[in-house]
């Protein structure tokens, strides 16, 4: 299987269980989460000047006490080379969260969040434009609903799918706004 199809597959795939989640869900909450990321290492390859800023949009369903699944859109995704140069990225995945407040869904929290990431063109040490960005978060959502704070950390790579396939690290922080 080509890797177009693959991630035609995997879109296919978030877009029907995105749906099956909004049908199920009983407490949707959707949030805006601005992410700034360093990246600071991989395999053979310095990435120390490598930056990461995006903007990601989730809509989140509890599946049941304190467990969080839904969609994320990720519309403004730069990744800044070490020659200064951004490149433009677009991204959709998954999101998961366990909060410590399982009636709430709110206080201290633990995320996971994968998806599928075009960019315009390759990154340093990396020859294909289609990748996967995975993350780990632990966080705080406030009980009024409202803001939310993480730090995260970010794994970009073409999963072996070309060569040269020097995949990023980083560390970085998230703040953002929940509503609706």
């Amino acid at each position: 299987m080509s890797v177009a199809r693959l991630a035609l597959a995997g879109a296919v795939a978030v877009i029907l269980l995105a749906a099956a989640t909004f049908a199920q869900a009983a407490t949707p909450r959707a949030r805006a989460t601005l992410v700034g990321a360093n990246a600071f290492a991989s395999v053979d390859f310095d990435r120390s000047a490598e930056w990461m800023l995006r903007l990601d949009l989730e809509r989140e369903f509890a599946l049941w006490r304190g467990f969080a699944m839904g969609a994320k859109a990720m519309p403004l995704f730069g990744w800044r080379n070490p020659d200064g140069r951004w490149v433009p990225c677009l991204a959709f995945g998954i999101t998961t969260r366990w909060y410590w407040d399982t009636i709430d869904h709110s206080g201290p929290f633990i995320g996971w969040a994968s998806a599928t990431v075009w960019s315009a063109r390759t990154f340093v040490g990396n020859a294909s434009r289609l990748n996967f960005l995975s993350n780990l978060a632990i966080g705080y959502q406030a009980p009024d609903n409202t803001w939310h704070a993480a730090v995260q950390l970010e794994h970009l790579s073409n999963g072996e799918t070309a060569q040269p396939n020097h995949g990023a690290n980083a560390v970085g922080a998230a703040i953002g706004w929940a509503f609706w």
